[in-house]
């Protein structure tokens, strides 16, 4: 589905991985910017190997919602909000224009149901 006000389209599967004991906390991890929830197994791999991902903890990575990724990218990626005209930090314009807080508030709602 697509929300054309916002540019954004859904389809990204969110990355889950279940407590193998007792259940006691959960991570959220969000993923970055052209990234997908799956690239945390990486991580998560190393994390159990060196004995710092608790079995009882669960690990949610929601996935961003699919968005033409911008005029230096091609097609489109997962990303929480556009990003602004000044992603470099040369432009005089604000980062997050009323648009984009608004992407990143929707964001923020779906995150916290």
């Amino acid at each position: 589905t697509e929300d054309r006000d916002r540019g954004e389209r859904s389809g990204g599967e969110d990355f889950v991985l279940e407590a193998r004991a007792r259940h006691r906390c959960t991570i959220i991890w969000l993923h970055s910017c052209h990234g997908a929830p799956y690239h945390i197994q990486d991580f998560l791999d190393s994390l159990s190997s060196r004995g710092c991902l608790d079995r009882s903890t669960r690990v949610v990575a929601p996935c961003a919602p699919s968005r033409e990724s911008g005029p230096e990218w091609v097609g489109t990626s997962f990303q929480w909000f556009i990003y602004g005209d000044d992603d470099d930090g040369t432009a005089d314009v604000a980062l997050l224009d009323e648009d984009r807080w608004s992407q990143l508030r929707a964001q923020r709602h779906r995150l916290l149901r």
